[in-house]
């Protein structure tokens, strides 16, 4: 049976050592061990990818049942966008079969009171009316891409809504935020103020700017 860990050596003069002190060197890695290599580098990855996911979404939901299916879906998106196609299939595979597992792994151990904000206010805006805004954003999922890597979806755009809370932006912070182009982006603003959901301050060009409609931001 092969030894495990490490292997260690006389190698004398031929290894530069006059005095044939012990050398080491590593032995012969055993299947475990790589399994258990393997298992912490792809769990790293999932670590990685939640605080993306976290950072991205930031303010998040009071609801705490909102927040993980905010969360959840988050990094399921992330997986598919930023690492398919950068690793070999077998590895993808298996990442994406214990994405569940490493999800409740590290979810339960954060100290979300830090994303708590007092009195539910997220900095520099005021507390939005949640379920109004619930409702409207399920209402709009029609009008939302339906690809499969689709770089805008409902939790994304409830994600921009929130940390926006209300304050004006421009329509390049919208392209920037999904990473998507000037034209697609205008076109989806557009198809968001005929719904309701945004506000437009009627400045052309430069001077235009957005903003969630005032009936989901509490007074």
């Amino acid at each position: 049976m092969a030894s495990v860990g490490v292997a260690w050596e006389r190698a004398g003069a031929a290894a530069g050592n006059a005095g044939g002190a012990p050398v080491w060197q590593p032995g012969p890695e055993t299947g475990m061990e790589r399994q258990d290599r393997d298992e912490l580098v792809q769990r790293t990855l999932v670590a990685g990818l939640i605080l993306e996911v976290i950072l991205e979404a930031a303010p998040l939901p009071r609801d705490p049942d909102r927040r993980r299916q905010l969360l959840k879906s988050g990094l399921r998106r992330a997986l598919v966008n930023r690492l398919a196609g950068q690793m070999p299939l077998h590895a993808f595979q298996f990442l994406a079969r214990r994405l569940d597992d490493w999800f409740e792994l590290y979810y339960h151990r954060l100290p979300w009171e830090w994303a708590a904000y007092p009195g539910g206010e997220a900095p520099g805006g005021p507390p939005l009316r949640e379920e109004l805004l619930a409702d409207a954003l399920r209402d709009l999922e029609p009008l939302l891409p339906k690809r499969r890597h689709r770089k805008l979806d409902r939790d994304r755009l409830e994600a921009f809504l929130r940390r926006t809370a209300g304050r004006w932006f421009r329509l390049r912070d919208f392209e920037e935020f999904f990473g998507i182009d000037r034209k697609t982006a205008w076109e989806y603003v557009t198809r968001l103020i005929q719904a309701g959901l945004l506000s437009h301050n009627q400045g052309r060009a430069a001077a235009a700017r957005y903003r969630l409609s005032p009936r989901f931001v509490e007074e």
